[in-house]
């Protein structure tokens, strides 16, 4: 989340925003890639811990790479959903240019109201992103099996979050560009 709200704006106060929007890509997958470097950087030092956490917690190096791989690609769609919140208030940063705190805040409830310490007491808490992998994380731990129907909600979740995030962006880059402050349009 703080990825996408932190990089509009940031590169909106560097004055770099506008030329990111003349990009032919849309500035919205720019961000998404950026997270991503960023997220694949992230799994070499999570190798690293795993590896030497191995021996320690008696599992095999094979079984933990493994782990790292799984749980790598459900962060990856919790990282897409998330950049769906981010991309909202990125739409508010973009008119309001100031909601650094307000991301900070709304984040923390969600890890809140979230399923981060307890498993799930509420069918709604899966409308959080997160919610879903951190369940089927705590399935692949205990080695149980995943039901289909909560790796669908989760895929669901993730994507709508996204579609949702980057239609508002979008729509409040356009609005800007005809009514608000960019001076190159």
């Amino acid at each position: 989340m703080d990825a996408a709200s932190d990089a509009i704006e940031s590169d909106a106060k560097a004055g770099i925003l506008e030329s990111e929007l003349q990009s032919p890509h849309p500035l919205w997958l720019l961000i998404i890639v950026r997270s991503g470097v960023n997220n694949i950087l992230g799994i070499f030092y999570f190798l690293v811990i795993i590896s030497l956490s191995s021996f320690s917690i008696k599992l095999t190096l094979l079984k933990a790479l493994v782990l790292v791989v799984q749980l790598f690609l459900i962060s990856m769609l919790s990282n897409i959903g998330m950049s769906g919140i981010g991309f909202v208030f990125g739409a508010v940063s973009v008119h309001v240019k100031r909601v650094g705190q307000w991301a900070t805040i709304i984040q923390t409830a969600l890890l809140l109201i979230g399923n981060i310490t307890i498993p799930l007491f509420s069918p709604l808490q899966n409308i959080i992103p997160f919610v879903s992998g951190i369940e089927i994380s705590r399935l692949i731990y205990l080695q149980h099996s995943i039901p289909l129907n909560l790796i669908l909600i989760y895929i669901a979740v993730n994507f709508i979050w996204l579609i949702i995030g980057v239609c508002i962006f979008q729509y409040s880059i356009k609005y800007e560009k005809t009514n608000g402050s960019f001076e190159v349009f």
